[in-house]
């Protein structure tokens, strides 16, 4: 698909090759951080292994600060979000474009 379509505005100072970068970033930070948590799926569990040593401690931390980074810095450089969404869905990454949704809550396709 052309990207005529989404040509960035002036107010927008990111290409969508950058947005969707952005986007990509955001969702491995997440990833990695959910790939531990998942592990302990009883939230007692997980406070019991985050709390065990300061290596865990420092690991959980370290993951939770990047996927809060990766938000904070997507939330704020990507201004229209719907659009991005919707250029998403039809560069068929549904999957990107509907975790982008649901975490901005925007209207899912």
């Amino acid at each position: 698909m052309s990207n005529e379509k989404y040509r960035e505005n002036p107010e927008r100072h990111l290409t969508l090759d950058e947005q969707v970068k952005l986007a990509r970033e955001l969702s491995e930070a997440i990833d990695r951080r959910n790939a531990l948590t998942d592990q302990y799926p009883n939230l007692d569990d997980l406070t019991v292994f985050i709390n065990s040593s300061p290596e865990n401690r420092s690991q959980f931390d370290a993951l939770e600060q990047a996927a809060n980074e990766a938000r904070e810095k997507f939330d704020k450089s990507v201004t229209d979000k719907d659009s991005l969404v919707t250029y998403l869905h039809e560069e068929s990454d549904e999957s990107l474009a509907n975790r982008i949704a649901v975490m901005f809550g925007l209207k899912k396709r």
